[in-house]
């Protein structure tokens, strides 16, 4: 599927050559400012689709803005799919200086901290 028409998946059997097909409905785009012939709409609408990034605010993505550590790391815990429920959103145990230890991604440095 594309932005603007739907798509076709078909699965062959190896063993019988059956085939049988399906209908897949053309994406939704869910970020207003992220055009849909853009050559990044595409990766932002998966790793949205995926729940590794949602935007910066309410129907916005922002593709101009830089890719902030915390954002990185916050990235890296969600396509891990680690649970970050065991660890506390404080900054005891890290060796960084220059964190706010109330930041939304201290759970997910944390994480990558523990595990290199």
């Amino acid at each position: 599927p594309t932005f603007t028409r739907d798509g076709v998946e078909t699965r062959s059997c190896p063993v019988c050559g059956s085939e049988e097909s399906r209908s897949i409905e053309k994406r939704v785009n869910p970020f207003g400012d992220v055009p849909d012939r853009a050559w990044y709409a595409s990766p932002a609408v998966y790793c949205y689709e995926k729940g590794y990034m949602s935007g910066t605010a309410d129907g916005t993505f922002s593709p101009d803005v830089v890719l902030t550590r915390a954002m990185f790391i916050t990235v890296l815990a969600k396509i891990d799919g680690a649970d970050l429920s065991p660890y506390e959103k404080n900054t005891v145990g890290l060796p960084f200086i220059d964190i706010d230890g109330n930041g939304y991604f201290i759970r997910a440095l944390k994480w990558a901290y523990e595990n290199g």
